[in-house]
This record gives C-alpha cells, sequence and structure tokens, in this order.
C-alpha cells in the first residue's frame, strides 16, 4: 500500500492515497464476484482470517506469494486487481 504522512499536532497521521481504496474494492470485488467469503480466500491464500481481513481493509500490506496466489484462485492480471487505471 501507498501511504501519505502528515504532521497534526506533532503526531503522525496515516492517510490513505484514494487509489489505495479503490484496489482494495477492486479486490474484494473480485472475490465476491467469483463466489469467495473471506474466511474461504484466506484459507485458499494460505493466511489466517484476521490476517485477511487487515490485507482487504489495508491495514496490512499483501506479501508477492499471496498477490500470486490471489491472482490464480481469481483468474486475472496483476494490473486488472493492482493497478488503479
Amino acid at each position: 500500500m501507498l501511504y501519505l504522512y502528515c504532521q497534526q499536532d506533532n503526531a503522525t497521521k496515516q492517510i490513505k492515497r484514494k487509489g489505495d481504496v479503490k484496489v482494495l474494492l477492486k479486490l474484494r470485488g473480485k472475490r465476491v464476484e467469483h463466489g469467495y467469503t473471506q474466511a474461504e480466500f484466506a484459507k485458499a491464500i494460505g493466511i489466517s482470517l484476521y490476517a485477511y481481513q487487515l490485507k482487504e481493509r489495508g491495514k496490512v500490506e499483501f506479501r508477492m506469494g499471496e498477490i500470486n496466489s490471489i491472482l490464480k484462485l481469481l483468474n486475472c492480471t496483476y494490473e486488472e486487481i493492482f493497478f488503479n487505471l
């Protein structure tokens, strides 16, 4: 994920770029379109449900191996999901 940081009252705040949100929504949409629940999808890519939930919400980044598994399960290319065109 890509983050922007800003200073506010001596505290650093993470602000997600709008493009990142669109990517996560695309991923969720593809997952649902293929009939997977979050639990089923997490198991299929080899991570816990909690870890997947954090990743789908953009709190934690996906690892390259997980991305490759996602692309195989959804039968799509990296660009179809992870590029915001």
